[in-house]
């Protein structure tokens, strides 16, 4: 009984979403369609604005801009092949336009509060997870990257 368990449970938990996408956001709070672009690295990568619901940004982000991401980071839970093949996410937060002295330039820093996936969840053509487009499960955390 106890290895049928073992077998069964981590069977189900396959099929069994944790968090779903969405396709539309919260209008009413301030939100911004945001991608992570990996540069060819495992550790880091950058943060793209490529959207936002402020009338008066909307021009600003139709070729993408670079932000620093502060606060709620999707890369703390989610696997390496989802946060770094252009899976979109809605993250909802202040954004901030300061001046860094280390580079000598303006950058627009995002204090993220919540996130949500957007539209559909990308995956990279090398994992071993079954690729879901409206959900993740368990083992899309980064926990199972090994897989």
């Amino acid at each position: 009984m106890l290895l049928i368990m073992v077998i069964i449970i981590p069977v189900l938990l396959l099929f069994i979403p944790i968090r779903c996408t969405h396709s539309a956001p919260n209008e009413e709070k301030e939100f911004y369609i945001v991608n992570c672009v990996s540069e060819g690295t495992t550790d880091s990568g950058v943060w793209i604005i490529s959207g936002s619901n402020k009338d008066n940004k909307k021009q600003d982000w139709e070729n993408g801009v670079g932000i620093v991401l502060k606060g709620k980071n999707p890369k703390n839970i989610l696997s390496y092949d989802i946060c770094n093949n252009y899976t979109q996410f809605i993250m909802y937060g202040k954004l901030v336009k300061e001046f860094d002295k280390s580079l000598g330039r303006e950058v627009y820093t995002l204090d993220c509060t919540k996130w949500q996936i957007y539209s559909e969840v990308k995956r990279g053509n090398y994992s071993f997870r079954i690729p879901y487009k409206h959900f993740i499960t368990i083992y899309d955390l980064k926990y199972f990257d090994f897989l």
